[in-house]
């Protein structure tokens, strides 16, 4: 009997910890859950919101989001700008066609647009120019009444709201000036119109989407500014049917993609600024044929590859900037023959080998800048006989004896750990 004691004893604390029972799942898996963790926003376990959503397919929605100016939700019916539903504007248009205008009130005629309180001849309106008036202010539709217009010049003006499609309809437009305003949207398809535009500047707005890739049509143009927006995508290939264009810049926006390979048929391009972009793949060899250049200014986008040899050829070339990339490779000894270049900034980039001695040759250099890269072998004393007395070559693999004109910094900031 005393043999067995210990024996139920010890039985009786296993049963005992054996002795609770499981807990059973609730339908979302959960071991004595209460189904919260599997409830969809109508409250229905393991539910794909499917049965609470409005006729918009919003969940828990009122129809609101969705509903026409008729009350009926997806009926896709809206106010006209005179306020009525699903109206044709006929209720607030004048006798002169401007919707909410009173023309004839304002002007006396309908042969006038009323625009910022100034009335403005149609037949013998050709500049467009007010003083004052537009701060805060849109371009009006009317604008496109003025068919005769052949210059605007609206920079700095606080306009506001977007470019209106009517401006298409100023075919005998030459200048269009819309610079450093807050114009928002994108730059209307209906441009491409205007055939006769020389000029063609919107700079400093915050203009959105694509260049219409329409705008080869444009051939007449000589001026494209649209720096300093939010513009997308990619550059149009109609760009390079832009024979007469002399200055583009479009840098400081999101442009992405590559330089496109036609780009050298604008030879009488003076200016290329496309920097501060997201642009990549290499630099084309036909930029060579651009002969005219005096800037090319390409850097602080995600260019990489080398630069070709053609560069040699744009002998007008001033300012070449081409800093902040991932360009490799050698410096090609072709740049010797920029004489008249002033600017040469090639820093930051992963070019390799020597610094060719043809660099000695631009004697017109103000600043040359070859730091950051991994350039390799002695600097060439001819480097001393270009323009900058002081040229940047930091933080590359250059090694001694160096050059009277490096600095102290030039020299103790390069690895010298490969050098013999």
């Amino acid at each position: 009997m005393k043999k067995l004691f210990p024996i139920l004893f010890i039985s009786f604390f296993i049963s005992s910890c054996d002795s609770d029972p499981v807990s059973p799942l609730d339908e979302c898996g959960v071991s004595g859950g209460d189904n919260s963790t599997c409830l969809d926003e109508c409250g229905v376990v393991n539910g794909d919101n499917s049965t609470c959503l409005d006729e918009c397919g919003i969940v828990n929605g009122d129809n609101s989001t969705c509903e026409g100016c008729d009350g009926v939700p997806n009926s896709g019916l809206v106010d006209d700008e005179c306020g009525v539903c699903d109206g044709d504007n006929s209720t607030c248009t004048d006798e002169c066609g401007v919707i909410n205008g009173n023309t004839i009130l304002e002007c006396g005629s309908c042969d006038y647009v009323f625009l910022w309180n100034i009335c403005y001849n149609i037949e013998t309106t050709t500049t467009l120019e007010p003083f004052g008036g537009t701060s805060g202010e849109t371009i009006p539709p009317e604008i496109g009444k003025l068919i005769n217009l052949t210059k605007i010049y609206l920079n700095e003006r606080n306009l506001v709201g977007e470019i209106p499609n009517e401006i298409g309809n100023l075919i005998n437009l030459e200048d269009l000036w819309l610079n450093s305003n807050s114009l928002i949207g994108e730059i209307p398809s209906s441009i491409i119109n205007l055939t006769n535009l020389v000029d063609l500047s919107l700079r400093y707005n915050q203009l959105s989407g694509y260049i219409p890739s329409e705008i080869g049509s444009l051939i007449n143009l000589e001026k494209l500014s649209i720096q300093y927006n939010n513009l997308i995508g990619e550059i149009p290939l109609s760009i390079c049917n832009l024979s007469n264009l002399k200055y583009l810049s479009i840098n400081n926006n999101q442009f992405t993609g590559e330089i496109p390979l036609l780009i050298g048929n604008l030879s009488n391009l003076i200016e290329l600024e496309i920097n501060d972009n997201q642009f990549t793949g290499e630099i084309p060899f036909s930029i060579g044929e651009m002969i005219n250049l005096t800037e090319l200014e390409i850097n602080d986008n995600q260019f990489t590859g080398e630069i070709p040899s053609s560069i040699g050829n744009l002998i007008n070339l001033d300012t070449g900037l081409f800093q902040n990339n991932f360009l490799s490779g050698y410096i090609p000894s072709s740049i010797g023959s920029l004489i008249s270049l002033r600017y040469l900034y090639l820093n930051n980039n992963q070019f390799i080998g020597e610094i060719p001695e043809q660099i000695g040759q631009l004697s017109n250099l103000n600043i040359l800048l070859l730091s950051d890269n991994q350039l390799s072998g002695e600097i060439p004393q001819e480097i001393c006989n270009q323009g900058d007395t002081t040229p940047s070559v930091g933080n590359n693999e250059l090694c001694p004896p160096y050059p009277s004109c490096i600095s102290q910094n030039g020299i103790d900031s390069q690895d010298i750990s490969n050098c013999p």
